[in-house]
């Protein structure tokens, strides 16, 4: 169990701290000036401090869409369900994986 504790504990933290973002974005740009519920899912990224920006992308062909896409998903259907991500058709993983750019992932 002491061996499974802290990455559950990181996963559990992880998924908290998405939550309250994905939250927090909703709020403050869900609706436009007549009301309508209108959410830029581009801007989400402008959204986090400069500092949770570190490392490499994944591949070359990821970009901050994938990102996006990549949050939202685990949002919607949870950590690690990448097939239910995959299959959403607003997210660009599935145009990706049409295309086979696959290729480059490690």
């Amino acid at each position: 169990i002491r061996q499974k504790a802290q990455p559950w504990g990181k996963r559990i933290q992880l998924l908290y701290r998405i939550n309250a973002l994905i939250k927090k974005f909703e709020e403050q740009h869900a609706k436009d000036e007549n009301g309508v519920k209108d959410i830029k899912w581009e801007n989400l990224l402008n959204f986090l401090p400069k500092s949770v920006f570190y490392g490499q992308r994944p591949s070359v062909w990821w970009t901050k869409k994938h990102d996006i896409d990549l949050l939202r998903g685990i949002y919607m259907f949870g950590y690690a369900n990448y097939n239910q991500m995959r299959n959403y058709p607003e997210f660009s993983l599935k145009d990706l994986e049409q295309a086979n750019n696959f290729a480059e992932f490690p």
